[in-house]
Order: structure tokens, then C-alpha cells, then sequence
């Protein structure tokens, strides 16, 4: 490799000396600038090694005592690379003195780390004058191929790469280590320890010593980037108000970078953020504490993550808001409560209960610019004193939770069932109505939507989210509909995501012991996501219903859905159409009991509807299924149709990701992911009898398996041969065409017998022969001959061709699409 010059843009400078105000003399180094000299009087300061050129150190000359090597070192441990600058570059000037007395020693420069491992080694041979570097793989000096001169200055380098865990060196413009490994363990980490210069002595007396000595001089110790990506500016930011953005900038040097903003602490799960792929990056509207940073990446060497930097969002402003809005208004003059005017505030009541329209109707409190609302409940149409499903001026009361951070949360859990930990929309009174919007969210133990009260209303979109909380001892968690009429509960929008899994909950969409109780639906539409454990539609209540639709739409359920339950449930509904999905994801055990259970318990009249959207099943039902089947309907353009009568239903087992996304694609929707290992039931368009893509769907075909020239089964015939035989996956010798020789008037002829199947509009079927396997022609129609059959689904026909003057003829079949 080539080493950088330690003047690169960002090298930082650890250690520097030209040795100028030391003191000369021999032993004077050890009392130098923190240096340290294992053996006094074999270093001192040379007052003019390079004729005069200024001080400098040297090692070696005169040996004061038989014993270990001498050694001078100089600490820099308080000197740290890190990641930004993985490089560090030792320079110095050196030269080797040549001995007087026919005896020679050895030398070499190490940097070492915090343990006195050695890193990098550099070793210069006084008596053969070659160089070597050390291997620590192998525990060896390797020569170089290059020598240095006694007397002769040289500018030398090592370089310690921490990223790549190399070292290289230079003696002078000669490159003598290149990429070799780094010694001090397996680990490597980023620090230093010591710079220093050894004298070998291996005589075993004074007078055998030889006096050659080192002069080391303008050392300069720095570390920078290297080739590597370098953050000169790293992110940082102030607190911010609450909903305030933020922009983060990072400003780095290296080749083709690129960067990627991420969300949490290193040491942790930190969280890619999506489009965050520029050196500045904007928050969305903040809301809660966060650590941010970004990772460089060079194309070419690496990358390099920037410092963390904590984003403090300042608290909300207090509220003087009630916890009882109760004054009343009108249906044309609403009594108007709004959390969060101007500028983000909390109102926190803990175990306070907050209600909005507890005697009065027409109050409505808006919650805004991220603001916070902490309490029991709430309740949205108490309506104390008020009869059950009252709809008059009781009603009507309404909150409306609007933008990012604007939030309704529950204080406590509810641990004695009184309902605290509801929030209720519509007790006792109806009209009433929580509209979730912009990011909103809403987190609560529970959510009822008409107790009693009947023609309330609850609405989640554009990017809203609910979640529930546990624990919570009540018998579901998400009512719409008990005891009431008329209720709905609305969740739709690309983004929108409705979660009620906190506590093992169950959802129930009209739940009364009373047929009377009925009309109230649940609506999942334009991409929404909803996800509950169980979903109960109609529980002993009639004319209930949940609709899935659009592309994107899905219901997801942790173990059950039931359309119907008890006397008096009858009408009830689950319709999914236009690529909406319903998912199921509890193991099979009777489908009167896990799963998906239709009318149970007496209940009749009850149906899942398919209309151009898909039931996902987790595991193979398609036998399970069966007894089910009298209870799904599917759409067939104009009306719906019982299943299993159906030539528009469809149902099939995916083993394959793949294929069970191309069955749900539609249009330009690409299909659902995730579904490999389930049991899809959907609504298909219906197909020409005896066609080839009828025939398709009958081998359980899908994907590329299912194009006319696919070969999937063992025997590598195509498809649309085969469908032209009338060949299923599995075949029986009779099915297949049999050849023989027969001699007409003298004369050999190759007999080809073969089956089509009879109805074959689709497909057009020439027999051709051929003398070299090149050339081939079609077979002359009298020379085909119809054969008596032999059964209801096949013809029988013979071929027949006489061979030619090479004394050889080949038979095939060929079979396009079209008539």
C-alpha cells in the first residue's frame, strides 16, 4: 500500500519532538519529555548526528553491563484512535551508525499497545544491513529485499490500520511491509501504549559488544481516516418543543459516500430510518426522547458511524382543562373544549374518570398539536340518569384527537371490572362520536362503542393507531354494539393501524341476548391493518356485520373467527371484497372450536362472503374446511352463490411464498406476502369449461408451474401437452401413446396410437414425422385414422407413416394455444 502523509486533511498530531530542548550527553534521553531508558549509559542525546543538522536521541554505542536488551520507550497511551480515525502513522528520521570494533548488534522501532504487545516491528540487521519485518502469525522476521546504508538518513514510516488490522512500513521510498497482520491479540483494539527503540544485545560480554548505535530524530506520531470515510462535523441538535422537527446534518470527506440515518442507541435495537439516505436528514414531528445517528459508507473503503446524539423534546404545557366537560351545547352551537390551542399540552388526571357529556349533550373536546390526555376512561356520552339508548339531547358528545403526538392514554389498569379502563363512545346515550385522525393515537385497556346506547360512532384514519393495554378482566376488549344498535366502528386508510392484542383481547361486533340488538359493523378499508386475537361477529344478535376491503386491507386474527353464535344470531356477516385479506393464524383443532367457526351454537343464517377478496387459513384446512363450506358465499358478478356450487370459488394450499402472492394479486395490486404455509379461500373469475386454465387449477398449479410450457412433473412433459392428453400429475400406462411397426402391402409403417382429450377448443394438436430429426412435416390427415373410444373424456386416433429411403422415421406430437 502506498502510507498517507501524516499532513492528511484531518490527521490529528499525539506526539511530536525534534528532541531540541534535551539536554546532550550520554543518559540524557531517560530525562527527556516522559522518555525512559531500561539502561542509562546506552542512550544519551547526540548534539549533531547529521553534521550539525540539530539534536537528536540514539540507542546503542556503549554497553554498560551484560544483561537483558536495552530498550527506550516513550508512553503515549493517553492517545486513543477511534473510529472516525482508524489510521495511525509513526514517522521519523533514523539512521544506523556502523560499529568500530567488528562486533554488531540489531535493532528495530515497535509501536506497542496499552499491554506492552507489540503491534508493529521494524528491524534492521547491523551486520548484513538488511530489513525485516516481524510476522506474528508465524513469530518470525521476514526480510524485506531491501537493505538500508550505515550513516544514511532515512525518513521512516509505519502505519497501523485499526479497521483493517494491518500494519504497513517504508524506509525511506522503499515500501518494506505491506498489509501484514497486527500483533496484540485476536481482538485488536483502538488504543496505543508505547513507541519504542530496541537494542539487541546478544554477546555475552562488554568487551564483545559490538558499539554500532541508532539516531532517531523529528518523530511525529498522528492518526486521521486514511482512505476511509471521515465524519469532519459530527450531528447534534438542542432540545426541541414538543412536535417540533428537527434536522440532523453530518458533514464527512471519502470516496462515493453514501449514508443512512438510524433511530436508537448502537448498543441497542436501533431502528433503520426509512428514506433517511442523505447527509442531512428531517424528523417528522417529535413527540418522545430519542437517540439519533448515521452511518458513512464509502463505496470502496468501508464506513464509519457518527457520534450519538440525544434529542430532548421539552415537556407539553399543562392544561387547566376539567376532567368533567359537561356545560352543554346544541346541535348548531357545540360546546367546544380543545386540549392544545396553540402549542402542545397534557392534561393528566390519573385515576380521575373524564367524561365528556356526563348529564348535557353536544360537548365536544378536541386534542391537538400533540397533546396529551391521561385518565379513567374516558367516557364520551355518560348520560347519567339518561334511559338506555336515549339519542336525544344527551347525546351527540364527541372527541376528536387530530395530529402527530395528539394522544389519549389510559393512567391505570382496571383490576376490579368496574369499566374504568374503557373508553366508552356512547353509555347509555347515542349520537356520539371519537374521531381519530393525522396520526392520533389512542392507547387504553379498552374500547366500547355503544353500551347501551345505540348509533355511535368511533373512527380511525390517516395513519391513526389504537392499542390496547393490559390487564384487563372484562369479558372483550373492543365492544361495537352491546346491548345496542347501530354502531360502528370505522378503520381505513394506507397506514392506519388498529391493534387490540394487549391482553390476549377479543372483539365483538353486536353482543346481546336479544335479536332486537343488531346493525352495528366493523369496516377495515383503504390499506387499514387491524389485529385482534378473536373476533366474534353477532353473539346472539342479528344483522351484524365487518367488512374488509381494498387492496392492503387486512384483518389479522391470533386465534378465531366466529360469524354467528347462539339462538337469535342470524343475518350476521363477514364480507371481504376489492383484495381485501382476512387472516387466521391459530392451529387446527375442530372448526367448531379454533379457527373459524360459522354459525355455531344454533346460530343460523350467518355467512362469510367473498367478493374479489381473500379468507388465509395457517396450515392445510381444505379438508377441514368442508363443513364450512354451505356458509361461504362468493360473488359471481351480480349476485352471491353458495361455494360449493360456485364456479367462482377457489381454495388452495400454498407451501410456496411466491405462489401464494401471485394468487392474491390483482390488477396492479402485487399480492400479499407472508402467506406460505396457509390455506387461501378466494374469489376467482369464472373460467370456460374444459379449458386450459381450468385445468391448471385442478392440478393445483400456481405461479411459473402453471404457464402452457412449465414441465413440473417428473415425466417432463409440458403443460399443455399434457392438458391436450388429458394427463393429470399422475399417469397409468394406458394413457400414454403406443407405437409399433406394421407392414402394409409389403411396406414397414411406424403406428403411432395416442388420446386427446375431446373438448379442446383452446388448443390446436398436429402430429408431425421426421426422417433425421431436423426436418419435420406435418403427418397428412389421411394418413390419421379415428379409433373407436374407449372412454367418455377421450378419443382415440392412430398415425400412420411408412418409412422412408433412410430406413428411419420419427413421430411427435405438437400442440399450441388457439384453435
Amino acid at each position: 500500500m502506498t502510507l498517507l502523509p501524516a499532513t492528511a486533511q484531518n490527521a490529528v498530531v499525539h506526539y511530536q519532538t525534534g528532541f531540541e530542548l534535551a539536554d546532550t550527553g550520554p543518559g540524557k534521553l531517560g530525562e527527556f519529555d516522559g522518555w525512559i531508558v531500561s539502561s542509562a549509559g546506552s542512550s544519551g542525546i547526540h548534539g549533531g548526528a547529521w553534521n550539525g543538522s540539530g539534536k537528536a536521541a540514539y540507542v546503542g554505542k556503549e554497553r554498560t553491563s551484560v544483561g537483558a536488551n536495552v530498550v527506550a520507550y516513550r508512553w503515549v497511551g493517553d492517545m486513543q484512535p477511534t473510529t472516525n480515525r482508524p489510521m495511525v502513522l509513526l514517522e521519523l528520521d533514523m539512521a544506523l551508525f556502523d560499529s568500530t570494533n567488528s562486533f554488531y548488534e540489531e535493532f528495530s522501532i515497535d509501536l506497542r499497545n496499552r499491554d506492552d504487545q507489540v503491534l508493529a516491528s521494524l528491524y534492521f540487521n547491523n551486520q548484513n544491513l538488511g530489513i525485516y519485518g516481524y510476522t506474528f502469525d508465524t513469530n518470525s522476521w521476514n526480510y524485506s529485499g531491501h537493505n538500508f546504508a550505515n550513516g544514511t538518513k532515512y525518513r521512516v514510516s509505519l502505519e497501523l490500520d485499526f479497521k483493517a488490522n494491518t500494519w504497513s512500513a517504508k524506509v525511506g521510498d522503499a515500501l518494506v511491509v505491506a498489509n501484514r497482520p497486527l500483533g496484540g491479540g485476536s481482538d485488536r483494539p483502538l488504543e496505543m501504549g508505547l513507541i519504542s527503540l530496541f537494542w539487541y544485545q546478544d554477546r555475552p560480554t562488554v568487551a564483545e559488544t559490538g558499539n554500532n548505535f541508532l539516531v532517531a530524530d523529528n518523530i511525529l506520531l498522528t492518526s486521521d481516516s486514511g482512505p476511509y470515510p471521515f465524519i469532519q462535523t459530527q450531528p447534534q441538535s438542542p432540545p426541541v418543543a414538543f412536535q417540533q422537527v428537527v434536522t440532523l446534518s453530518v458533514q464527512a470527506t471519502g470516496e462515493m459516500l453514501s449514508y443512512q440515518w438510524y433511530r436508537g442507541r448502537k448498543s441497542g435495537a436501533a431502528q433503520l430510518i426509512e428514506g433517511a439516505t442523505d447527509a442531512d436528514w428531517t424528523s417528522p414531528a417529535l413527540t418522545e426522547e430519542a437517540w439519533y445517528w448515521v452511518r458513512v459508507r464509502s463505496a470502496t473503503h468501508g464506513y464509519v458511524d457518527s457520534e450519538e446524539v440525544k434529542i430532548s423534546v421539552l415537556p407539553r404545557v399543562i392544561s387547566g382543562l376539567s376532567a368533567i366537560m359537561d356545560d352543554g351545547g346544541s346541535a348548531s352551537s357545540l360546546r367546544e373544549y380543545v386540549l392544545g390551542a396553540e402549542q402542545a399540552q397534557s392534561a393528566d388526571f390519573g385515576e380521575t374518570r373524564v367524561i365528556v357529556g356526563e348529564t348535557t349533550g353536544y360537548n365536544r373536546l378536541t386534542i391537538r398539536n400533540g397533546s396529551l390526555l391521561v385518565g379513567r376512561g374516558p367516557e364520551i356520552g355518560y348520560g347519567t340518569n339518561a334511559p338506555a339508548g336515549n339519542v336525544s339531547a344527551l347525546g351527540n358528545n364527541a372527541i376528536v384527537v387530530d395530529g402527530v403526538g395528539s394522544a389519549i392514554q389510559r393512567a391505570a389498569a382496571d383490576l376490579d371490572g368496574s369499566g374504568a379502563g374503557q373508553l366508552r363512545v356512547g353509555y347509555r346515550t347515542g349520537g356520539n362520536r371519537l374521531w381519530v385522525k393525522n396520526q392520533g393515537a389512542v392507547k387504553v385497556q379498552a374500547l366500547v362503542v355503544g353500551e347501551s346506547g345505540s348509533g355511535n360512532h368511533a373512527l380511525f384514519e390517516s395513519g391513526a393507531t389504537f392499542e390496547t393495554t393490559g390487564p384487563y378482566i372484562g369479558a372483550d376488549a373492543i365492544y361495537v354494539g352491546n346491548y345496542a344498535s347501530d354502531n360502528t366502528l370505522v378503520v381505513r386508510g394506507a397506514g392506519t393501524r388498529f391493534r387490540a392484542i394487549g391482553n390476549n383481547d377479543r372483539v365483538s361486533v353486536g353482543s346481546s341476548f336479544s335479536a332486537s340488538w343488531k346493525n352495528n359493523s366493523l369496516q377495515i378499508a383503504g390499506g387499514a391493518f387491524f389485529e385482534a386475537t378473536t373476533l366474534t361477529v353477532g353473539y346472539s344478535s342479528s344483522r351484524n356485520s365487518v367488512q374488509v376491503a381494498g387492496p392492503g386491507s387486512e384483518l389479522r386474527l391470533k386465534n378465531r373467527l366466529v360469524v354467528g353464535i347462539s339462538g337469535g344470531a342470524d343475518g350476521n356477516q363477514v364480507v371481504v371484497e376489492d383484495s381485501g385479506l382476512v387472516v387466521i393464524n391459530t392451529p387446527f383443532s375442530t372448526p367448531f372450536s379454533y379457527g373459524l367457526a360459522l354459525n355455531e351454537k344454533a346460530a343460523s343464517g350467518n355467512f362469510l362472503r367473498l367478493k374479489g377478496g381473500f379468507l388465509a387459513w395457517k396450515g392445510d384446512h381444505r379438508s377441514h374446511l368442508s363443513p364450512l363450506l354451505g356458509a361461504i358465499e362468493v360473488w359471481n358478478g351480480s349476485s352471491y352463490e353458495s361455494a360449493p356450487v360456485s364456479s367462482h370459488f377457489a381454495m388452495q394450499y400454498f407451501a410456496s411464498e411466491a405462489d401464494a402472492k401471485a394468487f392474491t394479486a390483482a390488477n396492479t395490486f402485487t399480492g400479499y406476502s407472508g402467506l406460505a404455509g396457509y390455506t387461501i379461500l378466494g374469489n376467482r373469475a369464472p373460467l370456460p369449461p374444459n379449458s386450459f386454465d381450468l385445468w391448471v387449477q385442478d392440478q393445483g398449479l400456481v405461479g411459473a408451474n402453471a404457464t402452457p410450457t412449465a414441465a413440473p412433473f417428473a415425466d417432463g412433459l409440458s403443460n399443455l401437452v399434457r392438458y391436450a392428453m388429458n394427463l393429470g400429475e399422475t399417469t397409468t400406462p394406458a394413457q400414454w401413446p403406443e407405437v409399433s411397426v406394421q407392414h402394409v402391402a409389403g411396406v414397414p409403417v411406424l403406428v403411432m396410437e395416442y388420446r386427446l382429450r375431446k373438448n379442446r377448443q383452446d388448443i390446436s394438436v398436429e402430429i408431425q414425422s421426421s426422417e433425421d430429426l431436423t426436418t419435420w412435416t406435418a403427418v397428412p390427415a389421411v394418413q390419421i385414422v379415428r379409433l373407436e373410444d374407449d372412454d367418455v373424456e377421450t378419443e382415440r386416433h392412430a398415425a400412420s407413416v411408412p418409412f422412408g429411403g433412410s430406413g428411419r422415421v420419427f413421430l411427435r406430437m405438437k400442440v399450441v394455444e388457439g384453435p
